[in-house]
């Protein structure tokens, strides 16, 4: 074995290698149409594994519609016309990301993609849309021609909730108008037909808020943006019903909305500028609530600056997927959201529908984060 191949057999989950030589054991007719596979209980042996991860192995492979697993019997090789025809590496599925600008944050999901296909005889094509309808649908036809076999479909930002449904819903219906089957991820759409997975989002604010007022906060600032999606909605949401159940009349006025910017540069000389006056004229202000990624690697530029912290004394949370600005310690409670969860989730489900197993099935499936304090005290 290279040393390269060494490597990304590394980067794989057991369950994962186990599957793949399986499953080339049933490509190269090692394994014939109605033949057994071995036992759970040998190959649990064989490969020193749990039995948990020899089931991950079978799903996957029944999922692909490689083996029919029988209640009583065991699996079941199925040979059919259109895997003979098709060699590892030669099925496609595509994803198309909205932020690849930011490759913290989208990249580590790519991969986590790619990881999870791989093993399957599955190769990613990728497109980054930076936010452009348009775009989309011309990654969505390209991807159609080369035969994709299904998408991960991660939604549009809109202007407002009413543009996000309608950018969205033509995006959807172009899809459906390819046929071609596919989930989306992350953000979460009204009626889109399909399995969609996302974050807990209005939940896991609730729990930020509780963690917050349990750390005395009672005055938090909550920094979102002016466009609109579900993840914001949501975030926005938990907020304000947790302000609500603690008694504030009125806490709409604790949600700003950052000033945009053209640049990184930009960004940060506005949003140092904007904090110094909103912090100065609300002085009771003693917390910040990071609605995304963006604003948590914003406010964690501010501390390293050594500044208007200092003078102004506040706690910051957030949520988040940037490992970086986690381990920093700037970041005194955050809700980290894994994207590979959704991942996980997302590709399982899209297989399940290709395989006619799910066509149809309208869900909607929440993730939780995990609730981390930071290194400082509080």
């Amino acid at each position: 074995m290279h040393a390269g191949e060494a490597e990304t057999m590394k980067k794989r989950f057991l369950y994962q290698t186990i599957a793949s030589e399986l499953m080339n054991k049933i490509i190269d007719r090692t394994y014939g149409e109605g033949d057994l596979l071995e036992s759970s209980a040998n190959l649990m042996q064989r490969y020193n594994a749990s039995v948990i991860t020899i089931n991950k192995a079978l799903v996957l492979l029944a999922n692909l519609g490689y083996i029919k697993r029988i209640p009583g019997k065991g699996s079941v090789v199925q040979q059919s016309e259109s895997k003979q025809d098709k060699p590892p590496g030669s099925h496609l599925i595509g994803a198309v990301v909205y932020d690849m600008a930011h490759p913290d944050i989208w990249a580590n999901a790519v991969k986590a993609i790619e990881n999870q296909l791989y093993p399957l005889g599955y190769q990613l094509l990728v497109g980054n849309n930076a936010g452009n309808a348009e775009r989309m649908i011309e990654y969505i036809d390209q991807f159609s021609s080369r035969g994709i076999e299904g998408l991960v479909f991660v939604p549009l930002s809109g202007s407002t909730e009413e543009e996000f449904h309608q950018i969205n819903t033509h995006i959807v219906k172009h899809l459906l108008k390819v046929n071609i089957p596919f989930v989306v991820m992350n953000r979460v759409l009204h009626n889109a037909g399909t399995i969609q997975v996302g974050f807990d989002n209005h939940q896991d604010a609730l729990e930020l808020m509780d963690a917050l007022f349990a750390h005395n906060c009672t005055h938090p600032l909550l920094l979102s943006h002016r466009f609109h999606n579900s993840e914001i909605k949501d975030r926005e949401r938990g907020f304000l019903e947790s302000l609500w159940n603690r008694g504030v009349s009125d806490p709409k006025h604790t949600i700003i909305r950052l000033p945009d910017g053209s640049d990184s540069s930009t960004r940060q000389l506005d949003f140092l500028y904007f904090l110094e006056q909103e912090l100065t004229s609300r002085p009771e202000i003693d917390a910040l609530v990071a609605v995304d990624d963006h604003i948590l690697k914003l406010l964690q530029m501010v501390v390293q600056s050594g500044s208007i912290f200092e003078e102004h004394p506040v706690t910051l949370t957030g949520f988040g997927t940037v490992d970086d600005v986690f381990s920093t310690g700037s970041i005194d409670i955050y809700q980290h959201q894994n994207p590979a969860s959704l991942v996980e989730v997302a590709i399982a489900h899209l297989l399940d529908i290709i395989n006619n197993r799910s066509l149809g099935i309208t869900q909607i499936i929440r993730i939780p984060s995990i609730l981390t304090f930071g290194s400082k005290a509080l």
